[in-house]
Protein backbone atom coordinates (compact mmCIF):
# COMPACT_ATOMS: atom_id res chain seq x y z
CA UNK A 1 0.00 0.00 0.00
CA UNK A 2 1.21 3.49 -0.84
CA UNK A 3 0.15 6.31 1.47
CA UNK A 4 -1.35 9.61 0.36
CA UNK A 5 1.23 12.29 -0.39
CA UNK A 6 1.51 16.07 -0.45
CA UNK A 7 1.24 18.21 -3.59
CA UNK A 8 4.40 17.85 -5.66
CA UNK A 9 5.91 15.12 -3.48
CA UNK A 10 8.03 12.62 -5.44
CA UNK A 11 7.99 8.85 -4.92
CA UNK A 12 10.55 6.61 -6.63
CA UNK A 13 10.22 2.82 -6.75
CA UNK A 14 12.95 0.43 -7.91
CA UNK A 15 12.48 -3.31 -8.41
CA UNK A 16 15.31 -5.10 -6.61
CA UNK A 17 13.75 -8.56 -6.94
CA UNK A 18 13.30 -10.53 -10.16
CA UNK A 19 9.82 -9.03 -10.70
CA UNK A 20 6.64 -7.84 -9.00
CA UNK A 21 3.28 -6.42 -10.02
CA UNK A 22 2.10 -2.95 -9.01
CA UNK A 23 -1.68 -2.44 -9.18
CA UNK A 24 -3.89 0.63 -9.07
CA UNK A 25 -6.17 0.89 -6.05
CA UNK A 26 -9.36 2.81 -5.38
CA UNK A 27 -7.96 4.84 -2.46
CA UNK A 28 -4.72 6.81 -2.83
CA UNK A 29 -4.64 5.82 -6.47
CA UNK A 30 -1.63 5.54 -8.71
CA UNK A 31 -1.88 6.41 -12.39
CA UNK A 32 0.41 4.86 -14.98
CA UNK A 33 1.48 6.75 -18.11
CA UNK A 34 -0.16 4.14 -20.35
CA UNK A 35 -3.44 3.98 -18.35
CA UNK A 36 -3.04 0.31 -17.41
CA UNK A 37 -4.52 -1.03 -14.18
CA UNK A 38 -1.41 -3.06 -13.36
CA UNK A 39 2.25 -2.91 -14.27
CA UNK A 40 4.82 -5.72 -14.10
CA UNK A 41 8.14 -4.37 -12.84
CA UNK A 42 11.25 -6.35 -13.67
CA UNK A 43 14.67 -6.34 -12.03
CA UNK A 44 16.28 -2.88 -12.07
CA UNK A 45 13.20 -1.07 -13.36
CA UNK A 46 12.62 2.37 -11.81
CA UNK A 47 9.33 4.29 -11.68
CA UNK A 48 8.94 7.87 -10.50
CA UNK A 49 5.59 9.29 -9.40
CA UNK A 50 4.51 12.83 -8.44
CA UNK A 51 1.56 13.35 -6.11
CA UNK A 52 -1.16 15.71 -7.32
CA UNK A 53 -3.97 16.89 -5.05
CA UNK A 54 -6.30 17.73 -7.97
CA UNK A 55 -6.85 14.02 -8.61
CA UNK A 56 -5.52 12.80 -5.21
CA UNK A 57 -3.22 10.36 -6.95
CA UNK A 58 0.39 9.42 -7.54
CA UNK A 59 0.91 10.10 -11.26
CA UNK A 60 3.72 8.32 -13.07
CA UNK A 61 6.26 10.87 -14.30
CA UNK A 62 9.00 8.59 -15.65
CA UNK A 63 9.87 4.95 -16.27
CA UNK A 64 13.31 3.41 -16.75
CA UNK A 65 13.95 -0.14 -17.94
CA UNK A 66 17.60 -1.22 -17.93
Amino acid sequence: QIARGREGQVLTLQCVDSAFTLAQGSANAINFMDSRGTLQLTSGMVLTFVYTTSNTAWNEASRFRP
